[in-house]
């Protein structure tokens, strides 16, 4: 039988861990999407005392028993035993040191699109950093 959903985003809040370090640790070694950052309440989190951010995971209607069992099956993994690969800030984001995992399909990887805040896309063109 299907969960019944009541809470829609839960924020994961450990000061001593950073968010955005977790974030790419579910994403890297279990599958698991979560945001991490400021979420637009960049005064709210600094008066929780949060400058770095948080967490959040969110759930929705396509959201399984599987899928919220694997995020706390992540967490737990983490906070019980750390880090299983090596991760690095590359150009201000953390990433896996030694990740030889192929990217498929994917044959050239250029700059992120410029943003204006709160991840929304500027408008007009897009250029590289190299143009």
């Amino acid at each position: 039988m299907p969960r019944s959903w009541t809470c829609a985003t839960p924020d994961l809040d450990r000061p001593d861990h950073d968010p955005a370090l977790v974030a790419t640790y579910l994403s890297a070694e279990h599958g698991v999407g979560v945001r991490a950052g400021l979420f637009c309440a960049h005064p709210l989190l600094r008066r929780f005392g949060r400058p770095d951010g948080a967490l959040r995971a969110s759930v929705n209607l396509g959201t399984t028993d599987e899928h919220v069992d694997r995020f706390l099956d992540g967490l737990s993994a983490y906070l019980s035993g750390g880090l299983r690969r090596t991760y690095i800030v590359v150009g201000g984001s953390w990433v896996v040191a030694d990740d030889a995992r192929p990217v498929p399909g994917i044959t050239a990887v250029g700059a992120p699109a410029p943003t204006t805040g709160c991840g929304r896309p500027k408008r007009g063109p897009i250029t590289s950093a190299a143009s």
